[in-house]
């Protein structure tokens, strides 16, 4: 359907991409808005392109990433350039701070209710596996529980204190 001939999206089951060597793999994600982008246009090409799907083993779950080259929004669908400038800080402190270039400071986002709830949770395996000897095997099982719990969480840097 579009893009490279070996990638193919949604035959069959909507939620589906088929690869080369791996066949036919089911996902979790709809894949209709990459198929809509894929289907070809008025004058009879592909408005977009699939370059190459990357399957990677991440925090337990096998994740694919399809990297396309699609073509810019519509004039219609950009906002307009208004002429300032805003800066948005991806923070620990604070989920998300956003401020003018003279430090202005626009909006503060606290972080997510279930983030702040695991906190002393994340804290405490933090510092039990920094008891551990290195190579050990129980420094092995407290790696495992910290990296579950922080893929739990979808948190992947330390907790300033």
């Amino acid at each position: 359907m579009g893009g490279r001939g070996d990638i193919r999206l949604g035959e069959g089951d909507p939620r589906s991409i088929t690869l080369p060597v791996l066949g036919v793999i089911t996902v979790r994600e709809d894949t209709r808005r990459l198929r809509r982008l894929l289907r070809c246009g008025p004058d009879g090409r592909p408005r977009a392109k699939i370059l190459f799907v990357t399957v990677a083993f991440e925090r337990g779950h096998w994740v694919l990433l399809v990297t396309t080259s699609a073509p810019a929004f519509h004039p219609a669908m950009c906002h307009k350039p208004s002429g300032q400038v805003v800066g948005i800080d991806l923070g620990l402190s604070a989920f998300l701070v956003a401020a003018r270039s003279n430090r202005e400071e626009l909006e503060r986002v606290p972080p997510p209710k279930a983030l702040l709830a695991a906190r002393p949770r994340l804290q405490r395996t933090d510092r039990e596996l920094s008891r551990k000897q290195p190579g050990s095997a129980r420094r092995r099982q407290a790696l495992t529980k910290r990296r579950e719990l922080r893929a739990r969480r979808g948190d992947t840097a330390p907790f300033s204190p």
